[in-house]
């Protein structure tokens, strides 16, 4: 066993930021693995989120565009595999992305309703984030990580 130390970070504008370490045991061949994804790491960070939102940011302003392109082949009676692939396309590019927005809204609504403030709203296309303030119980707290899903 290789016991791996990573840096933690809490995100919250006009909080006081959080920086400690966490540690955990790992195989050493989890370990290994770990070592050579390392490079990779930076898509597991908020900068490396928004490089491959905005990638697939990219791939939605395409998709947007091919049901416009192919409107009488994609909506006739027959499916076929390229309507199948669309339709596919259709539903992570610009499903997800509307998806996202209407989850963060929720915690957003969710928090407004038992009296918080919303310190920061982040929409990212692909990901996103609501940072609450107030003083609220562990039900309402609760509430509001809750309220997200049910949007």
């Amino acid at each position: 066993m290789q016991v791996i130390s990573l840096p933690a970070r809490s995100r919250g504008a006009g909080i006081a930021r959080l920086d400690m370490t966490m540690s955990f045991a790992m195989p050493s061949s989890l370990a290994t693995v770990a070592f050579l994804f390392s490079p990779l790491a930076f898509l597991f960070d908020s900068e490396g989120f928004d490089v491959v939102s905005f990638l697939f940011c990219g791939g939605s302003v395409y998709t947007l565009w091919r049901p416009i392109e192919r409107r009488k082949s994609f909506w006739d009676r027959t499916i076929t595999l390229d309507d199948y692939i669309l339709a596919q396309q259709v539903a992570f590019f610009l499903c997800i992305p509307l998806a996202v927005l209407v989850h963060e809204s929720g915690h957003a609504l969710a928090t407004w309703q038992v009296g918080g403030q919303v310190l920061e709203f982040q929409w990212r296309g692909f990901w996103g984030y609501v940072v609450p303030y107030g003083t609220f119980s562990q039900l309402e707290f609760w509430w509001i990580a809750l309220a997200g899903n049910l949007a």
